[in-house]
């Protein structure tokens, strides 16, 4: 696999109906326009809180803020990148790495893009993983229907 110069937005993506405003906090919040979930984020880009609503209550999501937290590029820090967006971005080499919270008719979205800004083909090798956060790990059989997605993310 390789990235190409200028291959940041990904085909059929779907339109943006609204970008989420960043903040010079080193701690945001989120919120969407129609209430239904409510997003900290840190000044690296991940996720410290997560509550979606569900009916008429809010349920804390489990998320992991430590070495397996996220949303995260492996090997690549990043930093607020605009004050106009909820983008983070971080640059290893000629590769920009990037997150963006969007809302997207009341769903939580987060759009993770490389973009080579060199002249020529990259290989990303051995690759650019993505660590989501979601914090599925099932140490207890007993509280297999207290954790969210024990085995979907496996």
């Amino acid at each position: 696999m390789a990235v190409t110069p200028n291959a940041m937005e990904l085909p059929g993506q779907p339109p943006i109906e609204k970008r989420l405003k960043a903040d010079s906090n080193p701690d945001q919040v989120l919120k969407s326009e129609d209430g239904s979930w409510t997003v900290t984020i840190a000044g690296d880009g991940s996720i410290q809180t997560i509550a979606m609503r569900f009916d008429r209550d809010f349920v804390d999501i489990p998320w992991r803020t430590d070495e397996f937290g996220g949303p995260s590029w492996e090997g690549v820090t990043l930093a607020s990148a605009s004050q106009e967006r909820c983008r983070f971005e971080g640059r290893v080499g000629s590769l920009t790495y990037s997150l963006e919270y969007l809302d997207q008719d009341g769903n939580l979205t987060i759009v993770a893009g490389v973009k080579n800004e060199g002249d020529t083909s990259f290989p990303v090798n051995p690759r650019s993983r993505v660590t989501l956060g979601v914090n599925n790990e099932l140490n207890d059989p007993k509280t297999y229907f207290d954790c969210f997605f024990p085995t979907l993310l496996r």
